[in-house]
């Protein structure tokens, strides 16, 4: 990768030596690729903080510059989380939130064989599950989670539980700390912002770059730190639950771009 400040193309001028970019991350491309793309963009060395398997999307903090030293606190911070669940039989809707809320604290785990990490047996703890919607044998849940908690494996561990048996369908991560998704940006966002800055219309890409010590939370959804528990608010998170407007805190950047 180009060293900063080599070559730099019209927005690398406008372009922080420090800070950070939070990225709704597509499903497909891998966490190391999308964190690629960010540094080609912006033309910075770049890291990511808390890896998100290629089918799953959402948050995804992107640093660079100084930031990166950031990397271990970013990853230590709670995760929120947006889950379809597929039961292997039949279960009540209120047989379902009863065991949900028998996992609510410390649980143990390990990790899945796939993983690359060992799978020593570990304590995580759940702050939060709520079951959002049923549709036959479909679970849509929302859990808050310490930071190394395998979503996977609560899918698993709850069917168990349930009797069923269950599976993780799919996956979206909402939050990450104090970063929600209302000021995540996609990689087009991003690479549109990039192209009005060579054009000499900075202000788009600005105001998608975080500052390297940004003020908590981080939400242009509320000034509190608790998210919100509605459905309405949650569901739409995932891919294809009609995921458009959800970052109107961006609007203004977009305005000044077209």
């Amino acid at each position: 990768m180009r060293k900063a400040g080599e070559g730099m193309t019209g927005q690398e001028r406008f372009v922080p030596e420090s800070g950070i970019v939070v990225i709704d991350k597509p499903r497909g491309p891998s966490s190391h690729q999308v964190t690629a793309w960010v540094g080609d963009i912006l033309g910075r060395r770049v890291g990511h903080a808390g890896t998100l398997d290629p089918q799953v999307s959402g948050v995804l903090i992107v640093m660079f510059g100084g930031a990166v030293r950031l990397a271990p606190v970013l990853l230590s911070h709670n995760k929120e989380y947006v889950c379809l669940m597929r039961l292997h039989g039949d279960a009540s809707r209120e047989a379902v939130e009863q065991v949900a809320k028998e996992f609510v604290g410390r649980i143990y785990q390990r990790p899945p064989r796939k993983s690359a990490v060992k799978r020593n047996l570990r304590i995580r703890k759940i702050q939060e599950i709520e079951i959002l919607d049923m549709d036959g044998r479909l679970v849509l849940f929302r859990v808050r989670c310490d930071a190394g908690t395998y979503i996977r494996t609560l899918c698993v561990h709850l069917g168990y539980a349930i009797g069923t048996c269950a599976h993780m369908e799919e996956l979206r991560r909402i939050r990450s700390g104090s970063f929600d998704e209302t000021v995540a940006v996609t990689l087009h966002e991003l690479a549109d912002a990039a192209g009005a800055a060579r054009e000499g219309n900075p202000e788009p890409l600005q105001g998608m770059i975080l500052p390297q010590r940004p003020p908590s939370p981080i939400s242009r959804r509320s000034s509190s730190a608790t998210p919100p528990s509605t459905p309405s608010a949650t569901v739409r998170c995932l891919p294809g639950w009609g995921s458009s407007g959800r970052r109107a805190g961006l609007q203004k950047a977009r305005r000044s771009r077209s």
